[in-house]
Parts: structure tokens; C-alpha cells; sequence
């Protein structure tokens, strides 16, 4: 269970180290009690009973690195990351300055397409995984559709469920990666995400 929860996390260390440095003057969101809010970015997150806001240090310590990594300097910035310990369950939030990564910015398509193939490669290459289902697609939240990638994969035998939903603002790409277990919950997270 955790080892796709860590290769998630380990695909998004990666894209940021190869960009980091890149001055962006980005405002992180905010965290507080079961709320956590990006006014700037027009994003926001309730978050369900049994799931926690992880700190700064915890998010960097899932990507072995320091706190430092995840700063509004980065060209990717590590918002908010939330987890169910007891299901597995989790939300994350990161921003990337399009500009910074890919010298322009880029369509929703093209970044989808990046994405997907990274994470074909990733899953195909690990052991005990296997991709079921790699799609670009179109979600509804609210009633406004968002391009967004749905993947399934069995993990030694038990399904997981993840969506990346993606939304292009002021140079950066928001991608909320929606992830668990039990497909109910992952769509109980995407129905707690508020994205004006």
C-alpha cells in the first residue's frame, strides 16, 4: 500500500528537484483545523473525519527531502498534502510554474499527455503493480468540467483508485492528486475539493 503512495510521491520529488530554484514570488495556501485554502489560486479542501493536514516536514520527509524543497521558490510547490492513516487515503495539492519547467506555458493536453506517459513508465516498471486503467479525461466538480488523468492499478491483487485533476492559473498548473483504496472514498475526496 504505501509502496504506490511513495512511487506517487517519488514521481512528483522528482519533476521538482529537476526545477528547483526558480524564483516564481508564488503565495502557498493556508491550513486551518479541517480546512485548508489557496484564496490566490481560487482552491479549497475540506477535509473528511480521519484525515490530517500533514506538516511541512512530513511532506518533505514522504519525498526525502527538507522542508526547504517545498518552498514558494520552487518551480514546484507542494501546497497541501492530507491523509486518512488508517485507509491509506490522500489528497494532494501542488502548483507547478509552467514557465519555470517548460519555458512556456503549455496546453492542458500537452501537460496531461507528459503526465500520463511518466506515470505508464513509472507503474510499468514496479514491481507488483499493474496499470489497469491510464486515461485522460474530463471531471465535473461543481458543475465546471476540469481536465483530470484516471488511474487504477492492482497493487499485489487490491485495486487502487487515483484521479489528478489539473487547472491552469496565472502561469501555474494546479494538480490535486486524488488517491485510495476504495473508489467510494477517492470520490468522497474529489467531492470535498473546491476549485473556483
Amino acid at each position: 500500500m504505501k509502496k504506490i503512495f511513495t512511487l506517487l510521491l517519488a514521481f512528483v520529488m522528482l519533476l521538482s528537484l529537476a526545477a528547483c530554484g526558480s524564483g516564481s514570488g508564488f503565495m502557498r495556501g493556508e491550513t486551518a483545523d479541517t480546512v485548508y485554502t489557496n484564496e490566490a489560486m481560487g482552491v479549497s479542501f475540506t477535509a473528511p473525519d480521519g484525515y490530517i493536514f500533514y506538516t511541512d516536514e512530513q511532506i518533505a520527509s514522504f519525498y526525502g527531502a527538507t522542508a526547504e524543497v517545498l518552498n514558494s521558490n520552487s518551480a514546484i510547490i507542494y501546497d497541501m498534502q492530507c491523509g486518512n492513516p488508517a485507509t491509506n487515503g490522500s489528497i494532494s495539492i501542488t502548483f507547478e510554474n509552467l514557465t519555470a519547467l517548460y519555458g512556456s506555458a503549455i496546453s492542458d493536453d500537452s501537460y496531461l499527455a507528459l503526465t500520463t506517459a511518466s506515470l505508464r513508465s513509472s507503474f510499468n516498471s514496479t514491481e507488483g503493480v499493474i496499470l489497469s486503467r491510464l486515461d485522460q479525461d474530463v471531471i465535473e466538480l461543481d458543475g465546471v468540467e476540469y481536465s483530470c488523468v484516471y488511474v487504477t492499478l492492482k497493487v499485489n491483487g487490491t485495486e487502487f483508485y487515483e484521479t489528478i485533476v489539473i487547472k491552469e492559473q496565472n502561469g501555474y498548473m494546479m494538480e490535486c492528486t486524488v488517491a485510495a483504496y476504495d473508489e467510494a472514498e477517492m470520490n468522497s475526496l474529489l467531492n470535498a475539493l473546491d476549485i473556483a
